[in-house]
């Protein structure tokens, strides 16, 4: 077989010889060879009710194919119900024993019997090894749709992506803007409304709450999500512009000097950010300083200023 030397390592050529007409079987699971180690956590959902009957009665749904996600969010009394009962990473050794116990002899993809802690019933359900990767891929799967202008067909692959992984915070976000595409306003404005709850320290998503926000009219709630997104991560250069713009449209003009000003030491040439204040300016009377910002935004990007006169 052919070799060289690359960088000081023989290197040599293999032949493996495949037969694809010889079968090749799936091994079978043997619960014998199961592993003996012990998890440190678990992605895990849960369902809890306070009567063991009711758990039993869900116990048997599931094993006859029941969604558990749907069942959940029917019965369930645990805050995590409107998420389909996903609570994400779990460290046992946090859980109570009784619960450690069960969790600790699930399979990936199986569920426990009914289990008994802090006076209530539960059923614990263990995440597929997979299923952020499977998210991921029907994620993609919605965008290539959306690329098309298939919007109906990328909404229902966005809606089985966070089925299959609840907290999966780009296809939320994702989702919320087919919904407007579509004209359904509200149920974007809810899709982050609910992102922002379960993403509370998120910078974009507080962005695109205060979208949200303003395109609801609720001008304060949304000046409270960019302000928000800023604290969140004080370089965010989208969230200034968009406080600007919002200050500006409610005639809160010192407020949006300020902002866009702010802006500007973070990010000292964006053209956008000198238009905006330009016209705060512009608007309080201050024509020089009016004047100097939007020379500098039509020598830092002559373009954007063209368009945004011709406007």
């Amino acid at each position: 077989m052919p070799n060289e030397i690359l960088n000081g390592f023989p290197m040599a050529d293999h032949w493996i010889r495949v037969h694809p007409e010889l079968p090749a079987r799936s091994p079978k699971w043997i619960p014998s060879s199961r592993t003996r180690v012990i998890p440190a956590s678990e992605f895990l959902r849960v369902i809890s009710v306070t009567d063991e009957v009711a758990a039993n009665g869900i116990l048997r749904q599931l094993q006859s194919g029941t969604s558990f996600s749907e069942l959940a969010g029917e019965y369930s009394t645990d805050p995590s119900a409107q998420n389909g009962g996903y609570t994400g990473e779990v460290l046992l050794k946090d859980l109570h024993p009784m619960l450690a116990v069960g969790a600790k002899m699930l399979r990936y993809g199986e569920f426990s019997p009914v289990l008994s802690a802090f006076g209530k019933f539960m059923i614990l359900g263990r995440m597929p090894v997979d299923f952020r990767y499977r998210a991921v891929e029907l994620e993609r799967e919605a965008g290539a749709l959306r690329a098309r202008g298939d919007l109906r067909g990328a909404l229902v692959k966005y809606q089985a992506a966070v089925h299959m992984y609840p907290a999966f915070l780009r296809a939320f976000i994702l989702m919320a803007q087919v919904e407007e595409q579509l004209g359904n306003t509200k149920h974007a404005f809810e899709l982050l409304a609910y992102t922002a709850g379960l993403y509370p320290n998120d910078a974009t998503v507080q962005f695109n709450l205060g979208i949200a926000h303003g395109m609801k009219g609720a001008n304060e709630e949304g000046i409270a999500a960019y302000r928000r997104a800023i604290d969140l991560e004080p370089e965010f250069m989208p969230a200034y512009l968009n406080l600007g713009l919002l200050l500006l449209s409610i005639d809160r003009m010192p407020e949006a000097s300020m902002i866009f000003r702010t802006g500007l030491d973070v990010d000292p040439i964006s053209a956008p950010m000198y238009y905006g204040l330009g016209l705060a300016e512009q608007k309080q009377g201050h024509t020089r300083d009016a004047r100097r910002a939007v020379a500098l935004a039509a020598k830092i990007d002559p373009e954007f200023v063209k368009q945004q006169q011709a406007q």
